[in-house]
């Protein structure tokens, strides 16, 4: 498994990992093109800046995610939502950035 921080901290390791699992052609530059991209490994912590609501919300949102990827909530207490709702957010979210990291990441640094 390949976590968030392990792309901001070890990019071009995350980068052949993937494309050697998916078996896409790794370019030669691939140092170059990944440092072109301007990964700031501090972005992990971005989610400090949300004010107490929004990230309220967000770990109400992905709370079986968070902890089925090992990450601690801030927050103990929980808004009540029911799955719809909380799927309906997780495929809205998955439908927006995905594919266009994705598509970015890998359509700048390797292809099929």
């Amino acid at each position: 498994m390949i976590k968030y921080e392990d792309i901001l901290n070890q990019p071009v390791e995350c980068v052949r990992k993937i494309a050697l699992t998916f078996e896409m052609k790794i370019p030669t530059d691939l140092e170059n093109r990944i440092e072109s991209l301007k990964i700031r490994p501090y972005n992990s912590q971005k989610w400090r800046r949300l004010s107490d609501n929004d990230l309220l919300i967000a770990e109400t949102i992905l709370l079986n995610e968070l902890k089925q990827f090992g990450y601690e909530t801030v927050n103990q207490t929980f808004y009540h939502i029911d799955m719809n709702t909380a799927f309906k957010h997780n495929m809205n979210d998955m439908w927006q950035r995905v594919p266009q990291k994705l598509k970015y990441v890998f359509g700048n640094i390797v292809s099929p």
